[in-house]
């Protein structure tokens, strides 16, 4: 029962990864093509080499963690490449110092939590705004997410993406929590304790 228990582990893991780091970095791209004016084909194979990589390697080992002095930077072009004309997505609170009292796991884990996020409002919500707040509030980190999209009413139907997403905040010991109603928007809270 044990290794049968390992393999559904080890096959949920994967299928997470491929999620995260190939569907929805392929959607980013498709994102970045869709709305630029001037596309830059250097950036474009970089992304895109990027990608092959990670899919090439995803069942050999766990996708890089970024620097934690680089990791202020790489929230703010993550947030940065899904607002476009038709949705502007505002960032508070993602400065340096809150970041260096955050480990590389929850790092890592909030990175591909936060695309997940992002990809949905794309595809779903119809948002205008998004705001994405960070906060640390004694020993937990706070993210929180709200759009003025078309929200997702009273029993909405969960996804492979939000399934991902409330396992990988349950592995940190966290909590998310979805309020919404249908047509007033999207409000997503995330409280992970830190040390």
């Amino acid at each position: 029962w044990k290794y049968e228990q390992e393999i559904r582990e080890q096959q949920l893991n994967t299928s997470q990864k491929v999620h995260d780091v190939v569907a929805n970095g392929l959607y980013r791209v498709m994102s970045d093509l869709e709305y630029r004016d001037h596309l830059d084909k250097s950036d474009l194979l970089d992304k895109l080499e990027d990608l092959y990589e990670k899919s090439r390697d995803i069942s050999y080992e766990p996708p890089p963690v970024a620097p934690t002095d680089d990791f202020q930077r790489k929230v703010s072009k993550l947030l940065q490449s899904f607002s476009k004309d038709s949705t502007r997505i505002y960032i508070v609170g993602n400065d340096a110092e809150l970041w260096k009292r955050v480990d590389k796991r929850i790092k890592s884990e909030l990175e591909h939590v936060l695309q997940e996020f992002l990809v949905n409002m794309k595809k779903h919500s119809q948002a205008q705004t998004a705001t994405v707040k960070f906060e640390l509030r004694g020993n937990e980190l706070r993210v929180q997410y709200t759009d003025d999209g078309v929200g997702v009413g009273d029993n909405p139907k969960k996804g492979n993406g939000i399934r991902s997403t409330e396992n990988r905040i349950g592995r940190l010991n966290g909590t998310i929590n979805f309020e919404s109603s249908s047509g007033r928007g999207l409000k997503i809270l995330v409280q992970i304790p830190i040390r």
